[in-house]
């Protein structure tokens, strides 16, 4: 124990056995459930002598993880501070009892107090923290992080301590995008020893500044050899470039749209799209695309600001949802069924993830929530956008319209059942059993394949060698048609990008995976391409093709009815001859009995029998 703890021990020792009691505040922040707001809170210990009693009170009721949360953080501030926590009795005070100050989310807060009585030194008053405690000291993820930066801000707090988390993940962005909105400096901190000299605790005051955020990252692009890898049974593949060139510019449309108070974050976004795009111009276009695919969910963050209330983020969902169903696949051929499938994928996709975006709001309790419900629903646009350039894609490049042979169905059903023994479902799987509902037989099987690969993690137990021998071996087979090729090449990229890390195994395990994906898309174009049959219809627009798959419905039922209209008149017309034909015999004889008479014609005797009843 250095010098410094060991000086505030003798305080606290010192300050406890001159006085039977000390008591200590800290601001707290919390979510009012439902109402989308935060609250900020006073939350006290009053430390006595005593047993190890742990109590809150305050709340007209207070959980179990509660009291849990506030146990941990006693016995941990005193672990750290080399006191025995029985020695004491901790009874923590919520001075609003309509606040949310629960569950884990207090933790952090609860620790500080009790380090702060038990070394007898007040916390600082001007800041405001949150996040859990965990029992080796470690401070974990809290939510409802903007509405409580709001209230922290709406009242006067200089900053707020917050959780650490990595760099990368979209928690960060949640970080960054309150911090401006509000103008409160955010600090990250992973233990309770990082939280301790912004809280006043230490042996001086660290500089206080806003959090930066880093939304780059080097794919050594110059680095990067030219993708050789050329496409077998591709049918104008340079149509790939354009697919590309307008992922790169609706991602680019989105950052532009950031407003400037996340200029920083604008800027790194902007620079990154142009590390992309050297990457294309060697030929990794797939990954290229993806990168950008991934800047723009990123972008969408910050430039969707405005939607982040529950009216808002209906608007935004609703309008994602009448843009993706008014999409429609173009006649499928022999040259585009890889860019129909690849947009009927996609468009599949976004009706899944739009549903769960839909969940995510329904089930949200702060504006951390309705962030992450948007953002979600921006990830479905992007797909539709996609797949209405793949469609156009599909449109322009023509062909004979080619369909599904009867065996292709039971191939489809047959892929969803042997993914369904792994894996209950995922994105891919669900999506693949909607395409099925749909006669959508080529899509259900590329999804199968990416849910395959994808629904289930990878474990690679080979050595580095080996992993990039089986990645090698599978690239080696994958170059039937342009997604099998493309993801090839992009195997490939991660791969150098493994080989300029040292290896590392997220880049090699992406490598793998996306290799073993060309290998299954592989075959599956080859089942497909081998087995299309010549459609009912001439080579033409998709949409002169529906019409007149309409008007052959139309005539068909036309002559239906006519048919069953000529019945019934044939019927009456033979009716008619039958009568006329009677009355005519009738008639014919009436002549011949006259005739006989006015002629003297000896009649035959007619039997009696005969008159009998006329």
């Amino acid at each position: 124990m250095n010098a410094k703890i060991g000086g505030s021990m003798l305080l606290a020792l010192f300050l406890l056995c001159s006085v039977s009691a000390y008591t200590t505040s800290i601001h707290a922040p919390a979510v009012l459930q439902n109402e989308y707001i935060g609250t900020l809170t006073v939350i006290s210990l009053n430390l006595t002598a005593g047993t190890g009693n742990v109590t809150v009170t305050g709340p007209s009721e207070v959980g179990s993880s509660t009291l849990e949360s506030a146990s941990v953080a006693a016995a941990y501030a005193a672990s750290y501070l080399g006191v025995n926590d029985k020695a004491y009795n901790f009874g923590y005070s919520i001075h609003d009892p309509n606040a949310n100050v629960s569950g884990p989310s207090a933790g952090l807060a609860f620790t500080l107090l009790a380090v702060s009585a038990l070394q007898g030194r007040q916390l600082a008053g001007n800041f405001t923290v949150t996040g859990t405690i965990n029992s080796n000291g470690s401070v974990g993820e809290i939510g409802g992080v903007s509405d409580k930066a709001g209230a922290a801000a709406g009242n006067g707090m200089r900053y707020m301590l917050v959780p650490y988390v990595q760099g990368s993940s979209f928690e960060t962005e949640i970080y960054y995008l309150s911090q401006q909105k509000y103008g409160l400096p955010f600090i990250e901190v992973k233990n309770l020893s990082a939280a301790l000299p912004y809280a006043g605790l230490g042996s001086n005051t660290p500089e206080i500044g806003k959090m930066s955020i880093n939304l780059t990252a080097d794919y050594h692009a110059t680095g990067l050899t030219m993708a050789n890898i050329a496409c077998s049974a591709c049918s104008n593949a340079g149509y790939f470039s354009e697919l590309v060139n307008y992922t790169f510019n609706f991602t680019r449309s989105e950052i532009y749209s950031i407003g400037d108070n996340f200029s920083v974050a604008k800027a790194q976004l902007s620079s990154q799209l142009s590390q992309y795009e050297e990457i294309a111009a060697k030929g990794y276009f797939y990954s290229a695309a993806d990168l950008a695919f991934l800047g723009y969910q990123s972008a969408s963050v910050f430039a969707n600001a405005k939607y982040y209330n529950m009216t808002g983020a209906a608007q935004y969902m609703e309008n994602v949802s009448l843009y993706c169903s008014s999409l429609s696949p173009p006649q499928m051929t022999r040259n585009n069924y890889e860019y129909v499938i690849g947009g009927e994928l996609r468009q599949g996709w976004a009706a899944q993830n739009l549903n769960l975006s839909e969940q995510l709001l329904n089930a949200s309790q702060s504006t951390d929530g309705i962030i992450t419900s948007v953002n979600t629903a921006a990830v479905s646009y992007a797909w539709c956008k996609a797949a209405d350039e793949m469609y156009g894609i599909a449109s322009a490049m023509g062909g004979a319209y080619v369909a599904y042979p009867s065996g292709i169905k039971s191939a489809a059903l047959s892929a969803i059942n042997s993914e369904r023994a792994y894996a209950s479902g995922g994105l891919y799987l669900d999506s693949a059993i909607s395409a099925y509902s749909q006669g959508e037989y080529g899509t259900v099987l590329y999804d199968t394949a990416y849910a395959s690969v994808f629904d289930s993690p990878t474990a690679l137990n080979q050595s580095t060698r080996g992993v990039v021998s089986l990645t090698r071996a599978n690239i080696a087979n994958a170059t039937y048609g342009i997604w099998p090729s493309e993801f090839s090449k992009s195997s490939l990229f991660y791969l150098s990008e493994a080989s300029m890390n040292g290896n590392d195994s997220a880049n090699l395990t992406q490598a793998y995976e996306t290799s073993l994906l060309a290998l299954r898309l592989n075959a599956v174009n080859k089942e497909l391409s081998g087995s299309f049959v010549p459609a009912n219809s001439s080579t033409g627009s998709q949409d002169l093709y529906q019409a007149i798959l309409r008007e052959n419905q139309t005539l068909s039922e036309i002559q239906g009815e006519i048919s069953v209209m000529s019945a019934a008149m044939l019927a009456v017309l033979v009716a008619i001859v039958v009568l006329f034909v009677i009355m005519l015999a009738f008639f014919l004889k009436y002549r011949e009995m006259s005739a006989g008479v006015s002629h003297g014609t000896v009649q035959p005797e007619r039997k009696k029998s005969r008159r009998t009843g006329v």
